[in-house]
Order: structure tokens, then sequence, then C-alpha cells
């Protein structure tokens, strides 16, 4: 992939200059260890040492300005080698993620369409109970069953409907209404799961989650689902069931 289409800043920010996508979010810091005290070691070292001792043969015939010339840019390009040498030889160690997405089997899974995948699920399984406007779904990333790979973690939050029956009518509806909205949540609770792992035709595979939980989405000052506080209270719910 060379980048997008009409948008050579976005391609800049986002794709190394050998075609490489940069725009996982990935966050990671790197050491270099301390045996090889800043060198390469190995075939390099020795290249490097071959090309150290043509080099002192080569100065002692230097007689000519231009020969020197030539030193000078030889000597930027070994350490031009020196560095990238260097740089493959760095650890580098794996913080955490700032992209919102989900890693299994090695595939990059957006939360946004995991999270759009399971609203149109529910739509469909609980039609005519449900409105697009009562179902909000955020979906986060955890390390929950294995340090190498995520745990797909949803949250659904469900908004009840205000009664629409008649004023003598309104303490009875209200209360058959309580009742159903309280059995539906239940039902979304203890069977969803079950539901779309069994039947493999209601989600994709990617997007059937790992845990469900059923409550209120806190919200960051943008408006947007706040991860941290996600993650907070799958800790929490995991930590009651054990």
């Amino acid at each position: 992939m060379r980048g997008y289409t009409a948008s050579a800043e976005t391609s800049r920010d986002l794709f190394s200059s050998d075609g490489w996508y940069l725009g996982l979010g990935d966050v990671c810091f790197f050491l270099r260890p301390l045996e090889n005290d800043g060198q390469v070691d190995g075939d390099e070292e020795q290249e490097e040492r071959r090309e150290d001792e043509k080099e002192n043969r080569d100065e002692r015939e230097e007689k000519e300005t231009g020969e020197k010339e030539e030193k000078e840019t030889g000597e930027k390009e070994k350490e031009s080698r020196l560095d990238a040498g260097r740089a493959r030889h760095l650890d580098y160690y794996w913080v955490t993620r700032s992209a919102d997405v989900v890693i299994k089997g090695g595939a990059n899974y957006s939360c946004a369409q995991i999270s759009d995948d399971i609203k149109n699920c529910l739509l469909r399984l609980y039609e005519g109970k449900l409105a697009k406007t009562q179902i909000s779904v955020a979906t986060i990333s955890m390390k929950i069953q294995s340090e190498h790979e995520d745990s797909c973690c949803v949250t659904v939050e469900l908004t009840r409907r205000p009664g629409l029956g008649e004023e003598q009518d309104k303490q009875q509806e209200t209360e058959r209404e309580a009742d159903a909205w309280h059995a539906l949540i239940s039902d979304i609770n203890d069977n969803f799961l079950s539901r779309v792992r069994k039947d493999s035709s209601l989600l994709p595979k990617a997007s059937v989650p790992d845990y469900i939980r059923i409550g209120k989405i806190p919200t960051n000052f943008k408006g947007l689902p706040d991860s941290s506080a996600l993650k907070k209270s799958f800790a929490e719910l995991l930590k009651n069931d054990d």
C-alpha cells in the first residue's frame, strides 16, 4: 500500500518511506544491550574493522585535497552504517496502544466496527423491543486471558423509553414496561454471548466478544468512551466473578 488517495499529508504521517503502515498506535520504548556497549558485533563488526584498516592505509597515501574530501564522505557513510547497525540491535518493549483496535491471531480489528456489529446484532435479535437510539456500545481490548493476545471486552448501555399510555393506565403500563425491561436486560446479560458463539450467522467471528457488560458507558471530556474507566469497570466485574 502506497498511501491514501488524494491525501498526501495523511500518508506522510501514517506510512514509512518504504510503505509500512505506522498508524497502529503502539507505544513502546527501547534499550540498547549492555554487552554490545553501543557497538555492532558479529559479521557487521568484522566488516567495520576491515573498513577501518583499509581507510588507515588509504590515509597514508592521501596527498591531495580531493582525496581528503572523499575520506570525509566515507567517514559519514561509515557512521551512517554504524547507526543503522546499532538500531537493529536495540531491544524494544511494548507498553500500551493508543489506537482503538483489538489484536487477535496477529490481525487488527477496529473497536468501532465491533461495536457497530454488536449493535446491529442486538437490533435483529430484539426487533420490536429495542430501537437504535436505545443502544450504545463501547469496545475495548484488555490483556486478560493471555499476555500475547487481546480479549474483546464490550459494554452495552441500554436506555429505557418512557411509557406512552394514557394517564389512567400510566401506572399499570409503567409496571408492565418495567418488568419487560428488566427481563430484556437479564436475557441479554445471560444469553447474548452463548447465542452469538453458537450461531456464526449472527456476528462476524472477529466481532464476537470475550466478555460483555451491561451498564453505563463512562465518557471523557470529548464525549467519547473513556477507555481507562471502562477497563476499571471490567477489572471489578472479573474480580467479583472470581
